[in-house]
């Protein structure tokens, strides 16, 4: 039996690297703080590393724009994700917290391709509920399904076999990943296809520049909250590894259970009720986890943590709604930056609070939840789409929307 996705050709072979890609990430991303630590880290140190790799993700992806203007779509994303299975090579090699550190840059040498990964949906979905859809199912269903087994199975791997061989298992998920991007349709480079505008361009973008911003702030505020959650219940419930891992398959279940709900549901089709629902939900999963004292308490908790990765998908499928189709190359290269930016920044917020004590981050988190609800309520202005799909221009030629 073949499994309906309901996808265009491209956006199925994205969907399977997809999977092979997040899952290769969800066998040691859940205990990688826990692998830092055991280099010898401490709390601050480990937000050090995962900021510092961060921030060099962002200094990536200014030089993104100028790569996609040069390399092939399809060459470029084989090019970034070779490199990054060299980078999981090095962080299982690693004797020293700091040169776990460098393995990390070179494996995000993979977050330049994602402006074009997400142009090449944009591209292959239509507009509207569809788009939502495309990118609901390639960026929470896809990497959802792989983390149904993958933060398990590394923290089984850790016990039995030592951190190391943990790394050896998301390198060979990488590489599986990279034979199903190499299938996708080769593209001509955006310098052949007509005026591809500016990073200024994108400022001057009032609906893009606010969706955008949105997006910093949502992506600062959990990933603050969440991302040392894996210490909290190692230090203060004595958690094991293993436990640990399934509760990190546990959040990809309800990834997987609200993605679905939102595809289906007759009630949730205005992109800011969607995002305050996904919000809200981790919202819930903050306080369950502060005053939950047992097991099953804090699989639900990461049962809700899921609307994390759902309320990330939501921002491309409507920045694809607000942004005109000769700009969203480089809106993509924006959205990343600012995604990044928030990801990267609040691991050396969260590194500090927890080391004053490990509960912060959770109580921070749940107070800057409330004002951000709220704003996402004013998101609904800028949700309606730039244009419709017919504008979309011939090779060649400027955009009448496009500067002069």
């Amino acid at each position: 039996m073949r499994l309906r996705l309901g996808l265009e050709r491209d956006n199925k072979r994205i969907f399977w690297a997809g999977f092979f890609d997040e899952g290769a990430a969800g066998i040691y991303l859940t205990i990688l703080p826990l692998y830092i630590a055991a280099l010898g880290a401490s709390p601050g140190q480990i937000g050090l590393v995962l900021g510092v790799a961060g921030m060099t993700r962002i200094g990536m992806l200014t030089m993104s724009s100028y790569i996609t203007d040069r390399v092939p779509p399809r060459q470029l994303i084989a090019l970034t994700r070779g490199l990054g299975i060299i980078g999981l090579a090095m962080l299982g090699l690693s004797t020293t917290w700091w040169f776990s550190l460098i393995g990390l840059i070179v494996v995000g040498t993979t977050i330049v391709s994602w402006p074009t990964i997400s142009n090449i949906i944009a591209e292959d979905s239509r507009q509207g509920r569809q788009r939502m859809r495309a990118f609901t199912m390639i960026y929470t269903i896809a990497p959802s399904a792989a983390l149904l087994l993958a933060p398990a199975s590394g923290g089984l791997v850790a016990d039995s076999f030592g951190f190391e061989a943990v790394f050896v298992v998301a390198a060979a998920l990488k590489f599986a990943a990279l034979g199903m991007y190499s299938d996708i349709r080769e593209r001509p480079t955006p310098t052949n296809v007509g005026y591809q505008g500016s990073l200024l361009d994108v400022g001057k973008n009032h609906p893009v520049r606010m969706v955008c911003l949105f997006m910093f702030s949502t992506i600062f505020i959990l990933t603050m909250a969440m991302i040392l959650v894996p210490n909290y219940l190692q230090d203060v419930h004595d958690v094991s590894l293993s436990a640990i891992g399934w509760l990190g398959s546990i959040s990809a279940i309800g990834s997987i259970v609200l993605g679905i709900a939102i595809n289906r549901s007759p009630f949730l089709r205005k992109p800011q009720v969607i995002l305050m629902v996904a919000v809200g939900v981790v919202g819930a999963a903050m306080l369950i986890l502060l005053f939950g004292n047992t097991l099953w308490l804090f699989g639900l908790a990461f049962f809700l943590r899921g609307g994390y990765m759902v309320a990330w998908s939501l921002f491309y499928a409507l920045l694809a709604e607000v942004t005109p189709s000769w700009l969203r190359t480089r809106v993509y290269v924006v959205a990343e930056i600012l995604g990044e930016s928030g990801y990267s920044m609040a691991p050396f917020v969260a590194g500090i609070m927890f080391g004053v004590m490990p509960g912060l981050p959770l109580i921070a988190g749940l107070i800057a939840i409330i004002p951000l609800m709220i704003a996402l309520l004013w998101l609904g202005r800028y949700a309606s789409p730039s244009e419709p799909e017919s504008d979309e221009t011939e090779p060649g030629t400027v955009p009448s929307s496009a500067p002069g």
